[in-house]
């Protein structure tokens, strides 16, 4: 089996010199089976056919890792990670500076996941509350979950939060937990999955505290446990901070979620309208319960996070982000609703419009900013 298939217009001769480690093959097409392969490199000039490439590959292996070269002539931006699917790690690497060593640390990291020179590593937050009927969909979610750290980020945390649940939610997850270490092979730390729990209810806002108290690592997701969101999207997301240029990314199923009632519709508008002063610019959803942040920016935000909060914890991240100027982006993503949500539209509608004034009225001592 060869390491590397190449995707360029070029000859195998030009890359001679900078994949010369390695065993590797060159194409123009899609004709080589793309599974004897263990790493993918795109070097072509037009965005589009490296969209149509990746996606292409992609189908035939979702978790295959890619590198896309750019140079000064094509200097590929983040957002070229929007529209390409999959659930691999896609990386940017620029050729501008002559970097080689650093690509080959790059590959060789790509090549072996487990045996990865570089610590980059994932916490995923899972907040739980009276699952036990709805069981089956968080077994399905951590299952995926953790095939996608053992494909990817082995030396990352699962953190399941249990928030006070009054059904069998807790001994569930011990269950799930245990069976999953027992099974587990390939994560290099039998304690990467952990169950927290609360002692109350706080209609999630604990749930996030605790979370990332208990959560290190690169990137820190926050993820409900429903099965209600894709990995293909949370890939995307984790990718795109890779990059570096944003410090966080908010989810929004507001334009696709799919099974929605039409009130939770109606309310979602509403509450993009109220809650667009406290904000990020390009931010207009912050409910929706997927969310990615860097992990050295959690430090600046956990202190100001109250359990008073409750359903608006989410908002008032975003505002905190705000007040301290962080790069946030606003990415749809494909959600399912699923039923046996926890909300009571009217009543939680009310308390998220006082959290929401109080959030506004709050003074957060932040660079003297309030």
């Amino acid at each position: 089996m060869d390491d590397i298939l190449v995707f360029s217009d070029k000859s195998k001769e030009e890359f001679k010199d900078l994949l010369s480690l390695y065993q590797y093959k060159v194409s123009n097409s899609s004709l080589f089976d793309i599974n004897n392969f263990k790493l993918v490199i795109i070097d072509l000039n037009e965005e589009n056919q490296i969209v149509i490439n990746v996606n292409s590959i992609r189908n035939l292996n979702k978790e295959i890792p890619i590198i896309i070269l750019s140079n000064v002539e094509r200097n590929f931006h983040w957002n070229i990670l929007t529209k390409l699917n999959g659930e691999g790690i896609i990386k940017i690497f620029s050729l501008k500076n002559s970097n080689k060593d650093r690509l080959i640390q790059i590959i060789d990291n790509l090549l072996d996941r487990n045996y990865s020179h570089e610590n980059f590593y994932i916490s995923f937050i899972i907040p739980i509350y009276n699952e036990e009927k709805r069981f089956a969909n968080t077994l399905v979610f951590t299952k995926k979950i953790i095939k996608y750290i053992e494909d990817n980020y082995p030396k990352s945390k699962l953190i399941f939060v249990n928030d006070g649940s009054e059904d069998l939610s807790a001994l569930l997850l011990e269950k799930l937990i245990e069976d999953t270490k027992n099974k587990s092979q390939y994560i290099s730390d039998s304690g990467f999955i952990s169950l927290k729990s609360l002692k109350r209810n706080t209609r999630k806002a604990g749930t996030y505290i605790e979370g990332l108290k208990n959560a290190s690592g690169d990137i820190i997701v926050i993820a409900d446990g429903d099965n209600s969101f894709f990995i293909e999207d949370i890939n995307k997301m984790i990718n795109i901070l890779q990059e570096g240029y944003f410090d966080g990314i908010f989810a929004t199923k507001d334009l696709t979620a799919e099974n929605r009632p039409f009130i939770r519709k109606i309310l979602s508008f509403i509450k993009r309208i109220l809650t667009k002063p406290l904000l990020p610019l390009h931010i207009y959803d912050s409910q929706t319960g997927l969310k990615a942040l860097k992990g050295d920016i959690i430090n600046y935000i956990l202190p100001y996070l109250s359990h008073k909060r409750e359903l608006a914890i989410d908002l008032e991240i975003a505002y905190i982000c705000k007040l301290y100027k962080l790069r946030l982006l606003q990415l749809p993503v494909k959600c399912l609703d699923r039923e046996g949500s926890h909300i009571n539209v009217l009543k939680d509608s009310i308390k998220y419009l006082k959290n929401l004034i109080s959030i506004f009225f709050t003074k957060y001592d932040i660079g003297g900013k309030k």
